[in-house]
């Protein structure tokens, strides 16, 4: 079962680490990055906790995963990602009120249909990077010719 750590407990850490040199003040040091990932539930969780923004969250988990190799778990997608992914008309509608365009109007058509463009746009690249992906690894364990 995973330990809790509350933000309190974080500050503690950091405390430490800072005091013993091992991080910079006011920053999140990677350990302490990697025990808070480790228990939470979502990403939602480790931001609150270390008192940081999710994007800066989403980034340094990427940065550990993808340029060191650490294996972070994986968080199940967020209800109000999936769905916003999924419908293009409510990805559309807060920035078409900050815009002052209302919902039936053809700007707001030109907004949904710019917003169906870039999530087919980003889905056709994530295919063809599992395609690369795949291909790459079936190239590694094809038996060298004799």
């Amino acid at each position: 079962m995973s330990e809790t750590i509350t933000s309190a407990d974080v500050g503690k850490i950091n405390a430490e680490a800072v005091a013993n040199g091992e991080a910079e003040d006011k920053r999140v040091d990677e350990a302490t990055f990697i025990r808070v990932w480790e228990a939470s539930s979502n990403e939602e969780e480790v931001a609150e906790k270390l008192k940081l923004k999710i994007g800066t969250v989403q980034q340094r988990s990427s940065l550990l995963r993808n340029k060191k190799g650490i294996p972070l778990k994986k968080f199940k997608p967020s209800v109000t990602t999936a769905a916003q992914t999924a419908d293009p008309v409510a990805n559309v509608k807060m920035l078409a009120e900050i815009r002052g365009i209302k919902e039936g109007t053809p700007e707001f058509d030109a907004l949904v249909d710019q917003a169906k463009k870039l999530l087919a746009d980003s889905q056709a690249r994530k295919t063809k990077r599992a395609e690369k992906a795949a291909s790459a690894a079936a190239t590694e364990t094809a038996p060298a010719a004799a």
